[in-house]
């Protein structure tokens, strides 16, 4: 994992610590899971549900690609 310097105002450092402890969690995993749910929000990291949704498929994913564009011409 890679560490990270980052610069906080007295407050922000209060704040944090305030959510750690509220959470029972250390500094380090409150900035995480922030940052976590940032990139949720604003779409940058995409939910995971979606993963694997073809394996229960009957047709492999170029196949049905082909057939698809098949279907263009």
């Amino acid at each position: 994992m890679a560490r990270l310097v980052i610069d906080l105002s007295e407050k922000e450092l209060q704040r944090l610590d305030e959510l750690g402890t509220l959470l029972q969690v250390p500094r380090d995993e409150v900035i995480r899971n922030a940052i976590t749910a940032l990139a949720r929000t604003s779409g940058l990291i995409q939910n995971d549900s979606t993963f694997g949704l073809w394996a229960n498929q009957s047709v492999e994913g170029v196949a049905f690609e082909n057939q698809s564009r098949d279907e263009w011409r």
